[in-house]
């Protein structure tokens, strides 16, 4: 017998979007909130992920405002965060596992970043990846800076954040060259583990609660 939680994520992936909601279907099913300690799972299912609307927030478009969240996988190819613009091109950030290896590309205005990291976090083991901008943009994984510092203007507003894996409709006619092939292959490498803590600061150490069921939406998720 398939276990609740399983049963969830593949009735999901087939078209029923609200299949953590009916109580007669996950009634079983484990609580999820990846904005807290309890967490959520992403599949290698198609339509798997989890999406954040950033609509309502200034992050990353001022200064000294961050996202970030803890990851857990022995996967070694799958999408960790995209952060995109309201037009989904510009700006955009994909952080990602290509063979365990953290790697990095951002679009901001004309400025544009690819660049791979020298260690594997495909261990099974908890860590985190932070985003942020202050005075600079920086990426850091468990408190280390991962890149270089990239002081680039501040990019225009962030509206969306998508963890574990993209639509199947996400649209890459237009994405830069650069990255389109980047964003092609993450469509079909979807992140299989977990997620939790996923937090977004502000000016001044303000934190953006993310507890709020109208800000963040679940495609085909389980219980971690």
């Amino acid at each position: 017998m398939l276990h609740a939680s399983i049963l969830c994520v593949i009735l999901a992936a087939t078209g029923i979007t609200a299949i953590r909601r009916d109580r007669n279907l996950c009634a079983g099913a484990a609580p999820i909130n990846v904005a807290s300690s309890i967490g959520a799972r992403t599949a290698k299912v198609h339509g798997s992920r989890i999406e954040v609307d950033l609509a309502s927030s200034s992050v990353l478009s001022t200064e000294r405002s961050s996202v970030s969240v803890d990851f857990k996988t022995s996967y070694p190819d799958s999408l960790l965060m995209l952060l995109r613009g309201t037009n989904h091109l510009n700006p955009l950030v994909t952080l990602y596992l290509k063979d365990g290896f953290l790697h990095f590309s951002f679009v901001c205005d004309r400025d544009t970043v690819k660049a791979q990291h020298d260690t594997q976090y495909n261990d099974s083991r908890w860590h985190t990846v932070e985003f942020a901008h202050q005075d600079y943009y920086t990426v850091k994984v468990d408190g280390e800076r991962a890149f270089r510092d990239y002081p680039f203007q501040l990019c225009s507003s962030f509206t969306t954040v998508l963890l574990g894996g993209l639509p199947q409709h996400y649209n890459t006619s237009n994405v830069r060259n650069t990255m389109r092939n980047d964003i092609k292959r993450l469509k079909r490498h979807r992140f299989d583990g977990c997620f939790r803590n996923f937090q977004i600061t502000g000016n001044e150490g303000y934190y953006w609660s993310t507890h709020a069921s109208t800000h963040y939406r679940y495609h085909a998720v389980s219980s971690c």
